[in-house]
């Protein structure tokens, strides 16, 4: 607990994520990285977590980016995203990439309205 009576909680973290990463050998257990305080951005860069993939949610649930802070997004907007941030898991999650119209990104999209060519003229 002396990472409480010295305020960096941080080093208790980073100790914490540190003993996850090494049950998983020469593997990168850590994709991203969700937090709501400056420490725990610092923690998860020191463990391996890319800065463009470490998001930090403020008191009104906006996520901002780390590496580009300005830019304030949702959980919402992460969902619609989340095939092309995160990885697949499997081979068969895969399909979606090869039959895009079955992403989730295509399926649930609004459909494009109707044009008449001719209206255009």
């Amino acid at each position: 607990m002396q990472e409480v009576i010295e305020k960096k909680p941080e080093k208790f973290k980073i100790e914490c994520l540190n003993d996850i990463k090494n049950l998983f050998g020469p593997c990168e257990p850590f994709y991203a990285a969700f937090g709501n305080r400056p420490n725990d951005v610092y923690a998860y860069m020191q463990v391996g977590v890319p800065d463009c993939r470490i998001f930090t949610v403020n008191p009104k649930g906006e996520l901002i980016q780390e590496q580009t802070k300005g830019n304030k997004s949702s959980y919402y907007r992460l969902s619609e995203l989340v095939e092309h941030v995160f990885p697949l898991l499997s081979k068969e999650q895969n399909s979606a990439f090869v039959r895009p119209e079955f992403s989730s990104f295509c399926f649930w999209r609004e459909p494009l309205p109707e044009v008449n060519m001719e209206d255009l003229i």
